[in-house]
């Protein structure tokens, strides 16, 4: 039964907490003369440690942000061996709560998202976004040269049959907006393409460069929307940390994969080609 999960939840989560809680003390005092940048939230770098264990430690709703939304908080921490030890026993303990609350959702069929959340709630962790307790801290285990980071923008596309596109409208939901959707789509002929098109909001990418070994330098792109960790050398100078500017690509588009400017089935964000739209 959906109850039996209950203990596992809160036993998982206060795992999460008490690790949370001794990465955020070494921090605090061990790693306190070491550097560290985060953004103040005008993307300019500061110095700011409570910010960035506040960012760790946040898994509630913040304002100004939709429920969809999720708190992001781009930074740079320099960390020792300790620091990465501590930081794979969170993960793991954020990876154990993630597994408990997939495996009951399985069993049970159904979606416990909210059950999970008013479980935490009566055991004193009121108000929790799971999307922000799931992710992981990411870190490097190198003194990096340059960290950038900037906002990647991303769309996805995907062809649908008419009857995919019927299947998706059922799931929508009910209403005379979707009927009259469902009347549009039956009149198109059996074989036209459709595509589903969305554009995601821009993330978090983060480019870091390595010093030179043997005479070439490396570099990684890394997405995470929490203050990245590195393994600091006090043997090799500061790295570069800023944020860079997105490039802008004017790529035109194929005429043939073009789509219409407004959604055809709006309630999915469904389109179509723009060649096979009669005038």
């Amino acid at each position: 039964m959906l109850i039996d999960f209950a203990p596992q939840f809160i036993r998982c989560f206060t795992a999460l907490q008490q690790a949370l809680d001794e990465c955020k003390i070494h921090i605090q005092s061990d790693l306190s003369q070491l550097p560290l940048w985060v953004d103040n939230g005008s993307e300019v770098f500061v110095s700011d440690r409570h910010k960035v264990l506040f960012a760790l430690n946040n898994f509630n709703p913040t304002q100004g942000l939709s429920p969809q939304e999720t708190f992001k908080c781009p930074g740079v921490v320099a960390g020792t061996l300790h620091t990465l030890t501590l930081i794979d026993k969170i993960n793991q303990a954020k990876n154990a709560f993630k597994k408990t609350v997939h495996a009951c959702q399985q069993a049970m069929q159904q979606d416990i998202t909210k059950f999970v959340r008013d479980t935490l709630a009566h055991a004193g962790y009121p108000g929790i976004k799971l999307k922000q307790v799931f992710r992981n801290i990411i870190y490097i285990d190198y003194h990096p040269r340059r960290i950038a980071w900037t906002k990647g923008k991303h769309t996805t596309s995907k062809q649908l049959t008419k009857q995919d596109s019927e299947k998706l409208l059922d799931k929508a939901g009910q209403g005379l907006h979707i009927a009259i959707q469902k009347v549009k789509l039956s009149g198109l002929a059996h074989r036209t393409i459709l595509i589903k098109h969305r554009t995601i909001k821009p993330c978090w990418i983060v480019n870091i460069g390595s010093f030179k070994a043997n005479n070439c330098s490396s570099y990684e792109d890394v997405r995470t929307a929490l203050p990245l960790f590195y393994l600091h050398n006090p043997q090799l100078p500061l790295p570069i940390v800023c944020f860079t500017k997105p490039r802008i690509q004017k790529r035109k588009v194929r005429i043939d994969k073009q789509i219409e400017s407004t959604a055809f089935l709006p309630s999915i964000s469904v389109y179509r080609y723009k060649k096979d739209l009669i005038n």
